[in-house]
């Protein structure tokens, strides 16, 4: 999870110095987060399931959650996603919230 506060800040700093190969790995990273994002919620799920919803570990679980969908939103709010990357990663969201 720290990891992932830094994201958006080490990207802001990268975005700026950018060569079109650093662009990619930023692009490669979002989708990256993504398929944890879809995981995480996929261990809430489990963890509500197992009666474990009120434990300390879950409330971890919702703050990573949480922290990597500010990080993916701050990347598009700093034009580190463009527009189209960015309705992609709103769908896959959309998609990530209706399992």
């Amino acid at each position: 999870m720290r990891y992932m506060l830094k994201l958006s800040s080490i990207a802001r700093q990268i975005y700026k110095k950018c060569p079109v190969s650093i662009v990619v790995e930023i692009l490669k990273a979002a989708r990256l987060m993504l398929e944890a994002y879809k995981l995480l919620l996929e261990a809430t799920d489990s963890m509500r399931d197992s009666k474990l919803d009120k434990e300390k570990p879950f409330e971890h679980l919702l703050r990573s959650l949480e922290e990597l969908a500010v990080s993916i939103t701050d990347m598009r709010a700093l034009g580190i996603l463009d527009p189209e990357t960015a309705r992609e990663v709103e769908n896959l969201f959309k998609k990530a919230l209706s399992l």
